[in-house]
């Protein structure tokens, strides 16, 4: 392959041997200059001028003069020297740019395309007098944009670009720079021969873009955030500036040529000049259209280390090592203003997004913020004692700055200290904040570089300034990829025996609550009969109440009231048995029987002595003493009769009374036998009540324990559910870390399919382009072979001279031959190695 890959250089020196061979002979078509007067001219006046000349000037392009071809069009140049075959007219007028030439009709012919392409080639002579125009090298079209409103579409960020590093080295090296985009979440980071860039929210690498010689010092995104300037070079030997298109990764112009590295570059809003600075102690103004230095600034004392255009490209600020600052008319490198104030070098400078302010840190640990209507200061404070590194804006108007005291800061809009992140083990070299304001990153004198949040000033990780080769990425993936199942496998084995744990917590705890519930039940229970038996306890000592006040009340009264009138009659019957025994009837009826018998006997012995007087007046007296006696003895009887009436009336009444106390003594002794019941029925319950209250204390207690129980199971149910936390956190980080490591396997695997597919790209365009070219100076030599001919036949006097010329012709022709024969195999299998290169890149990048 290094035969194959040589062999290119070998026809290129043929071919520009045989050049030197011909315009050596004198006479004929070699020595002849393709001139626009002369030949291009012709083909444009009888194919172009209708719509392109000074009258019309259709696309703002006029093609009838020569200044007018070399001014270019509405879209910029149309041709720059030396590339023909790359140029807008030339791909124009072959139908292969659109838009097509002419827009109507056939194309150019094949010649006259060819002789255009070759006079572009040729330096683009305007005459035989003019001298080949050299190559300006890359430029970029200029833009007209408003700087304060966000560019169309999303903003520009890599894509699919080159991530295996230029270089990598064993330790890290301080970064010299380093620059966040205007509109995307993207930072540029100055590295060892290359410029790193990284995704800001993912802090994943996005690009590397080789520097072409020496290191890269300075770093700065164009406003519109698509396209990146970096300065830099070889001390002490040579320096350049060079641009970038972030999107594509195509370097589009370099301008600059020092003799010691640029130290601070900036590329202007309509990217028509490039400003820079260093050792030289000039400020060197280029244009980047005709790639020419077209002014350097004598007024810096010491080296340039700080310079940028405002966002509205209009002004530039400047300052160099000796605190010197000015501010410049960006077209014209005019002085402006004059910043005076500090009294140590400029380290850094930076423009507020609007413009109109530009703010200047310097080793006096000063920073200065200057307005541009006057020039003068809006706010002056020591940021950083022992001296201030670094500071650059958000689009928000915040800012962050960092110094030798080993602070960073972070300040608000309105100058007013937000946060001062301290703890730093070198002092950080390098500030810059993300255009919104919500990240930043610091690079410290070791080449450390982290990124913060700039809300809660929280480290978000570090970033590598010396980034591994993708192989080498590689390897350590699948290395950890390896390792990863085992990790992966031994947290799912902790987090299983801490589910195992979990499980037999909530198994217990569910048991014991079953327990507590149950329990509780009992408890209801034994609370719900306690209630009954107070409900009945209550009842009955209120039954007992109404009972005890009924009998002492109501049975009590009738009964004493009963006995008192039993009392009473006894004591009448007691007086009448009395009365009725006081009457002595016996002797007066005795006494009556003896009157009786005594008049008997007068009565017999009268009726036997009838004479007897005497005898009739005893019969007589007899008689009327009986009649007394016995009317005495009647009037005893009545008494006696009226007295036993009486006591029989008192002894039936008191019989009742008797009756009466009898049954209030019955009722009494029923209600106290049914108060000794109810007595005996709260005794029952008040024993009963007692024994539930006892049972429910004792359920209660046995309640409280199983509660606690209940409460050391929670715990140590929660306890076992706080255990799992770790091991399931580790079970997800172990996991997320495989799965990242898959991922970032596939990612760095298509990255180095990518990098070889950019490899091979780029071989197959370099091949095509020498295919191009030799095809080109075939078909030249192969005109020049014709005209040699012609001129050999005409010439017979040279025929020697063109003969050998001719024979060297035929030679270069056949090795061109060869080597375009050679190449097509080379071209075709680079062309099928990049196409399935970019087809695996694209499947392993879904």
């Amino acid at each position: 392959m290094k035969g194959a890959t040589d062999r290119p250089c070998a026809f290129r020196s043929i071919a520009t041997m045989a050049t030197a061979l011909f315009l050596m002979v004198s006479g004929g078509y070699a020595q002849k200059k393709i001139t626009y007067e002369d030949d291009i001219l012709p083909i444009f006046e009888s194919a172009c001028l209708n719509c392109h000349n000074a009258d019309k000037k259709k696309g703002d392009l006029d093609l009838s003069n020569f200044s007018g071809i070399m001014a270019g069009g509405a879209g910029g140049e149309v041709a720059d020297p030396g590339e023909g075959a790359a140029s807008i007219l030339y791909g124009t007028i072959t139908h292969t740019l659109e838009p097509f030439m002419p827009p109507r009709g056939d194309k150019l012919s094949k010649k006259d395309a060819d002789l255009i392409r070759d006079w572009i080639n040729g330096g683009m002579l305007e005459n035989k007098s003019s001298k080949a125009k050299k190559p300006s090298g890359p430029k970029i079209a200029k833009l007209d944009v408003d700087p304060s409103a966000k560019p169309e579409g999303p903003p520009p960020m890599p894509e699919h670009l080159n991530l295996e590093p230029a270089v990598t080295s064993t330790r890290n090296t301080v970064v010299n720079d380093m620059a966040c985009s205007p509109w995307a979440p993207l930072l540029a980071i100055t590295g060892q021969k290359q410029i790193l860039l990284y995704n800001t929210d993912t802090l994943q690498l996005a690009a590397i873009l080789p520097f072409p010689e020496g290191f890269p010092e300075t770093l700065s995104f164009h406003p519109t955030g698509k396209y990146l300037t970096a300065g830099g070079g070889v001390p002490g030997k040579s320096g350049a500036t060079y641009t970038w298109d972030i999107t594509s990764g195509k370097m589009l112009m370099s301008n600059g040529r020092e003799f010691d590295s640029v130290l601070a570059a900036s590329l202007r809003l309509d990217l028509g000049g490039v400003a820079l600075g260093g050792p030289s102690r000039l400020i060197k103004l280029w244009d980047t259209q005709t790639g020419e230095e077209i002014k350097a600034i004598k007024k810096h004392t010491d080296w340039v280390t700080a310079l940028s255009y405002s966002p509205d490209g209009v002004l530039l600020t400047t300052g160099d090592r000796n605190g010197g600052a000015w501010v410049w008319e960006a077209g014209t490198g005019n002085e402006f203003h004059s910043l005076r104030g500090h009294t140590g070098g400029i380290t850094a400078v930076a423009w507020r997004a609007d413009s109109n302010i530009v703010g200047t840190a310097s080793e006096d640990g000063q920073v200065i913020f200057w307005e541009m209507n006057n020039g003068g200061q809006v706010k002056k404070f020591t940021a950083h004692g022992g001296g201030a590194l670094s500071l650059d804006y958000a689009r928000t108007g915040e800012f962050v700055t960092s110094g030798r005291n080993r602070e960073v800061k972070i300040w608000k809009s309105d100058f007013t200290l937000k946060k001062s992140l301290t703890g730093f083990s070198e002092m950080v070299v390098e500030t810059a904040i993300t255009h919104d304001g919500k990240r930043i990153f610091t690079a410290d004198w070791n080449g450390v570089i982290e990124a913060w949040d700039a809300n809660t000033f929280e480290t978000l990780g570090q970033l590598s300034g010396n980034p591994p080769r993708i192989a080498d990425r590689i390897s350590v993936l699948q290395q950890d990829l390896e390792a990863a199942p085992g990790a992966t496998a031994a947290a799912r084995k902790a987090l299983e025996t801490a589910e195992k744990g979990v499980r037999t917590a909530e198994s217990a705890l569910a048991e014991v609550t079953t327990s507590v519930a149950e329990q509780k039940k009992q408890v209801s229970a034994l609370e719900k009969e306690t209630a009954q038996f107070a409900l009945a306890l209550s009842e009955t000592n209120t039954s007992l109440d109404t009972l005890g006040k009924t009998i002492r009340e109501e049975l009590s009264s009738a009964l004493t009231q009963a006995q008192r009138r039993s009392e009473e009659h006894n004591a009448l019957i007691a007086s009448a048995t009395v009365e009725v025994q006081a009457i002595a009837i016996t002797p007066l009826e005795e006494r009556e029987q003896r009157l009786i018998r005594e008049l008997q006997q007068l009565r017999e012995a009268a009726e036997a002595q009838q004479g007897d007087a005497a005898l009739k007046q005893k019969v007589t007296e007899a008689a009327m003493k009986l009649a007394d006696h016995q009317s005495v003895l009647a009037k005893m009887r009545l008494k006696m009769t009226q007295a036993e009436s009486k006591l029989t009336t008192l002894q039936k009444l008191t019989a009742a009374i008797a009756s009466s106390e009898s049954e209030a003594r019955s009722q009494l002794q029923q209600s106290n036998e049914q108060l000794q019941i109810l007595s005996s029925s709260r005794s029952d319950i008040t024993r009963n009540m007692a024994a539930a209250k006892s049972s429910l204390a004792s359920a209660n207690k046995q309640l409280v324990i199983r509660q606690a129980a209940l409460k050391k199971a929670e715990e140590h149910l929660s306890s076992q559910q706080k255990a799992l936390t770790a091991p399931a956190a580790e079970l997800q980080r172990a996991h997320n870390f495989e799965e990242k490591l898959k991922e970032n396997l596939k990612f760095w695997r298509a990255a180095q399919v990518n990098a070889k597919a950019l490899v091979v790209t780029s071989k197959r365009d370099t091949l095509k382009a020498q295919q191009e070219q030799e095809t080109s100076a075939l078909e030249s030599k192969t005109r020049e072979l014709g005209t040699s001919r012609s001129d050999l036949s005409s010439l017979e006097a040279r025929k020697a001279t063109l003969q050998a010329q001719l024979e060297e012709l035929s030679v270069d022709l056949a090795s061109l031959k060869q080597s375009i024969a050679a190449r097509k195999p080379l071209l075709e299998d680079a062309e099928r190695e990049s196409k399935d290169l970019q087809n695996r890149y694209l499947e392993l990048s879904k």
